[in-house]
């Protein structure tokens, strides 16, 4: 099937610009035993992550034939698979590195920074190889020439399906490493001294939100810069235009003039679902609750109160219903039919989240906390879908 120039698939949709700040480092042991103990010292985790790091950074630029699609196409998924099995591999090691005990989360705390900071700089040089690869792709298909259109069409469809497939698998991997690290630290976090335990879970979920969003915010720039490099070559060559450096440069944004008035643009079309900011997770609170929040709803055995539970139940309830809309409407042929739904739903999106955020109003007990993130995780997992 032909994909449509000016709509990239709905998994890339950018509806979530503003995405929640919703997961090693270690490529391979430096040689020296473990400690009886079986903790990992915070120097010896170091002394790997650096030689990870080094590793990864001369790493050899992808090897390729620029005269041949084929090869190009080759070193795209090539370095796709390699990117992913780094992240992973990595992940592995780090979560071996943390151990099973908070004491060997503590000792080793420091290597998670070290795994976010690394796999942000691999994607930042996997998206720049893709954009470079993208361009000598284009050069080569323009060199053999655009007279028939199926050919170079055929062609560029090529690149979009194995240049897409690489990002996605991509993606999947360093959430999944992502999501494990998270899962790993909140659990050990709950062997943490009572006094401590607010403290260092707002500490490392802060780092993690911050991290998830550097890594999405750094996939989605890179999948809309390829995705209009590769629309704006298909219309330069579908006008005729065969060179690809001139094509990129007349289509290149032109500098703002701020001394001139603004011309009064064109009526807009038919809106795409515009961003919507994701439900943020509240940190732990400030201090574990000594007493109930209220003496009017006792607290049950299971520490969350039942109006909370039901709060909760509802606002998942609503998302549920509205990915399924956002779903609906993105792959809808006649958009015009559910504006007004659309706007209906913008409105108790809005409600929602105001009435969300107030149920973290620092009276929380330690699992109703918890709970509280689990059903923003939860949100922001179906969130994704409409991505």
């Amino acid at each position: 099937m032909k994909k449509k120039i000016g709509h990239p698939s709905h998994r890339h949709l950018d509806v979530l610009a503003c995405l929640l700040a919703l997961a090693c480092l270690l490529a391979a042991c430096s040689g020296e035993p473990a400690p009886a103990s079986g903790v990992h010292s915070a120097a010896a985790v170091s002394t790997a992550a650096s030689q990870a790091e080094a590793s990864i950074s001369r790493r050899p630029a992808p090897a390729y034939d620029s005269r041949d699609l084929e090869s190009i196409l080759a070193a795209v998924t090539a370095e796709a698979e390699a990117a992913a099995q780094t992240v992973e591999e990595e992940s592995v090691l780090l979560l071996e590195a943390l151990g099973d005990s908070y004491d060997t989360y503590e000792a080793n705390g420091a290597a998670v920074a070290e795994f976010y900071s690394g796999s942000l700089r691999d994607a930042q040089a996997l998206y720049a190889a893709f954009e470079a690869m993208s361009l000598d792709y284009f050069r080569c298909v323009a060199a053999q020439g655009v007279e028939d259109y199926d050919t170079w069409d055929s062609a560029l469809e090529d690149f979009y399906d194995v240049w897409d497939d690489g990002m996605e698998d991509y993606y999947d991997a360093w959430d999944d490493a992502y999501g494990e690290l998270y899962d790993r630290c909140d659990t050990l976090l709950e062997d943490a001294p009572h006094s401590a335990y607010s403290d260092r879970w707002s500490e490392m979920y802060e780092a993690y939100s911050d991290a998830w969003s550097g890594m999405y915010e750094a996939y989605s720039d890179a999948w809309s810069s390829t995705y209009d490099t590769y629309s704006d070559v298909w219309r330069g060559f579908y006008d005729g235009e065969t060179d690809v450096d001139r094509i990129l440069q007349a289509t290149a944004p032109e500098p703002e003039l701020t001394s001139e008035p603004e011309v009064p643009s064109e009526p807009e079309a038919v809106p795409e679902p515009e961003s919507v900011p994701l439900p943020e997770i509240s940190s732990a609170p400030e201090s574990l609750p000594e007493a109930e929040p209220a003496a009017s709803e006792p607290i049950p055995a299971d520490g969350i109160r039942p109006a909370f539970r039901q709060a909760m139940e509802s606002y998942e309830a609503f998302f549920d219903e509205y990915v399924a809309f956002m779903q609906s409407y993105a792959q809808s042929d006649n958009v015009l039919e559910m504006l007004a739904d659309y706007s209906d739903f913008m409105n108790r999106y809005a409600q929602a989240m105001e009435e969300f955020e107030a149920l973290d109003d620092g009276t929380l007990t330690p699992q109703e906390a918890n709970y509280y993130a689990q059903v923003s995780l939860r949100i922001t997992e179906k969130l994704l879908e409409t991505v």
